[in-house]
């Protein structure tokens, strides 16, 4: 078969483009197949991502609420102690009452006994003030770190003349001469240890 030149020229321009595009798509195939790969593998990496992310906000979570717990641990410890730590109980009383503007007269702690699962110890108060300020005492008494319950209160008005040699303070004309009767708790060492264990 005879062609002209011009046939000639059509015919290798169509089997060059041929060429071409056979060569573009062998090339080009196992690149697509690649990207595929690849956006699989990014898909992978968000979900990934997210997942290590989620465990991060649990983790924080379960260290936030660790905190809290072992706070609200060591809070109710300072209320329920595992001895009856008088001193440091009347120090409290004291800085209490200093505090309410009250004058405490006498202090008196009877010995520990059991009481259900725990122990307490009861403290008997005398104190001298005015209306306001022993109200004030009163509220700040349930106020303390340590764990207590009001017993008893008593009172009577009472005069300087009643109380003469028994105040370090002025206190008004007429005052509040107040029993009070307070029990303060604490767990026995050995259940302590026992729910500290629990604890762990």
């Amino acid at each position: 078969m005879n062609l002209s030149p011009r046939d000639r020229l059509i015919v290798t321009i169509a089997l060059v483009t041929v060429l071409v595009i056979a060569l573009i798509a062998l090339l080009a195939y196992p690149q697509f197949r690649q990207l595929g790969t690849l956006d699989a593998q990014l898909a992978d990496a968000v979900k990934q991502e997210q997942l290590a992310k989620s465990q991060l906000q649990q983790r924080q979570a379960f260290k936030d609420r660790a905190v809290e717990v072992n706070a609200k641990w060591l809070r109710l410890m300072n209320q329920v102690p595992d001895s009856p730590d008088l001193p440091s109980f009347i120090i409290e009383l004291q800085d209490t009452a200093f505090k309410s503007g009250v004058q405490i007269v006498s202090v008196t702690p009877l010995q520990p006994a059991a009481e259900g699962g725990v122990s307490s110890v009861t403290v008997s108060l005398e104190i001298l003030g005015s209306w306001s300020k022993t109200v004030d005492f009163m509220q700040d008494l349930m106020k303390l770190d340590r764990g207590i319950r009001l017993v008893s209160f008593d009172t009577r008005v009472t005069t300087n003349e009643g109380v003469a040699g028994r105040r370090n303070f002025e206190i008004p004309p007429y005052a509040l001469d107040s029993q009070i009767s307070l029990k303060a708790y604490m767990i026995p060492s050995g259940a302590a240890a026992a729910a500290s264990g629990a604890k762990k």
